[in-house]
């Protein structure tokens, strides 16, 4: 079996994003998180996703973005799509939802683990899917919201982390069914 090796390219782009965000707009900030309370500022459904409250907070994330590329290899391919997905989605819920303040990556983290969980479904490694899913879950609803960092309490958009789990799976899937219609158009292609 040939391994896969993970493409960094858009983690480096990321960590760039994530560095300059992180030094320079604290004082701007309020430009760049989403605010339901300026809904013409539409950059904000863009730039949300790469600020974030806390400067340690982001950096984690960024952290956990390069661990999870490095302990699940994806494709470059694979990461702009679920990122993509990722964003389109958690804006709608942004939008149609009642959250009125919205900054984070960790909704795109999550893309990564749902790519990989994706590729063990359908290679029908139900434990590492369970394994996987049994700790995602552990994180997102009982250690992250009882983390502290001084007077402010996280209270992670939890539906943002599962936004984030799906639409990674759902660009791992979209890529292998897209792959598997090719396949099967080469193959009719040559039988002609």
């Amino acid at each position: 079996m040939q391994e896969k090796n993970t493409d960094f390219r858009l983690f480096y782009g990321v960590v760039v994003i994530g560095f300059i965000t992180t030094l320079m707009l604290f004082e701007e900030l309020d430009r760049f998180y989403y605010d339901k309370n300026h809904p013409l500022q539409v950059w904000r459904l863009i730039t949300s996703h790469f600020v974030h409250f806390d400067s340690v907070h982001m950096l984690s994330n960024m952290f956990a973005y390069g661990l999870m590329l490095y302990l699940f290899p994806t494709t470059l391919k694979q990461q702009i799509l679920a990122v993509t997905f990722a964003m389109i989605a958690i804006n709608g819920y942004l939008i149609f939802s009642n959250v009125i303040v919205y900054a984070g990556f960790s909704g795109l983290v999550y893309t990564i683990p749902g790519i990989a969980l994706g590729s063990f479904l359908q290679q029908k490694r139900y434990q590492h899917s369970i394994i996987m899913l049994v700790i995602l879950f552990t994180y997102i609803f009982l250690i992250s919201p009882q983390t502290h960092n001084g007077n402010i309490t996280w209270q992670p958009n939890k539906k943002a982390h599962l936004i984030g789990l799906f639409s990674g799976m759902s660009a791992y899937y979209f890529e292998t069914i897209k792959l598997i219609q090719e396949l099967n158009y080469n193959k009719k292609n040559l039988c002609h």
